[in-house]
């Protein structure tokens, strides 16, 4: 019998390594495309995945599913991560890139507003220079720090992404808020979104606060704003992210 080996790799999809100048480093980003995209001159809808190295798999997979299964249209989904030959290589610094403010023990920590500005004036304009992209319909996905990420640029730039699913996002961090009041719209105004989070009932570290950012969100009151939230029972912080992604996904696309 003959045997061979080689990378087993997520099906219909492809790889970018795109050198950010803005924030100097180098980005992976992992493009699924759906059933129908190379049959058809349609423009997509666009899942945006942060922490790409370790959840384009999944959220490939489980997309596909979603739009077999009819929960969701046809999208694309695209990782943002590092180019490596396994997961468990160290990446880089996800405080560098999603936190707003410096966080004690890492002195990258703290360039947020440098990762969104190299999203929105480099990495998804090479996406919609290479795909039949829907740039009014743009969704992020966070988890932990990239969720919290994923918050701030809702309510900074929110006509950047028009759907948000943000998992076990940690708002509060190490003992720093890293959503500041300054960030927030003032109430009443009008935020034109379908936001989605959710936090597992045994994260006991990020839970509370994820819960009163809940309330403040919903106290605002914001105009246009669908907002839905989801505890996880019996998850913890890491083990909900792929949970909270499917009811995610669900919420922020259902009619």
């Amino acid at each position: 019998m003959m045997e061979s080996s080689a990378p087993a790799v997520v099906l219909d999809s492809h790889a970018h390594v795109v050198r950010s100048s803005i924030v100097g480093d180098d980005y992976q980003l992992s493009v699924w495309m759906p059933p129908g995209y190379a049959s058809s001159e349609n423009s997509y809808p666009v899942v945006y995945v942060l922490d790409g190295s370790m959840t384009f798999g999944f959220a490939a997979q489980a997309t596909m599913l979603s739009i077999f299964g009819e929960v969701v249209p046809e999208a694309l989904v695209v990782g943002i991560g590092r180019s490596q030959h396994s997961a468990y290589e160290p990446g880089p610094s996800r405080a560098r890139d999603f936190s707003s403010v410096p966080l004690p023990g890492d002195d990258e920590s703290g360039h947020a507003d440098s990762f969104a500005h190299a999203l929105r004036n480099e990495l998804l304009p090479y996406i919609d220079d290479r795909y039949r992209t829907d740039k009014s319909d743009r969704t992020l996905w966070g988890h932990s720090l990239g969720g919290v990420f994923a918050l701030r640029l809702l309510l900074t730039e929110p006509a950047l992404f028009q759907r948000v699913i943000a998992t076990s996002p940690s708002v509060v961090h190490e003992g720093r808020s890293l959503v500041q009041a300054g960030d927030w719209p003032a109430a009443g105004n009008k935020l034109e979104a379908r936001v989605f989070t959710s936090v597992g009932s045994a994260d006991d570290l990020y839970r509370p606060h994820v819960e009163a950012f809940n309330d403040e969100l919903r106290a605002r009151d914001y105009l246009a704003l669908r907002f839905e939230t989801e505890l996880l029972p019996g998850y913890g912080h890491i083990a909900a992210a792929p949970v909270g992604f499917l009811a995610g996904l669900r919420s922020v696309f259902q009619p």
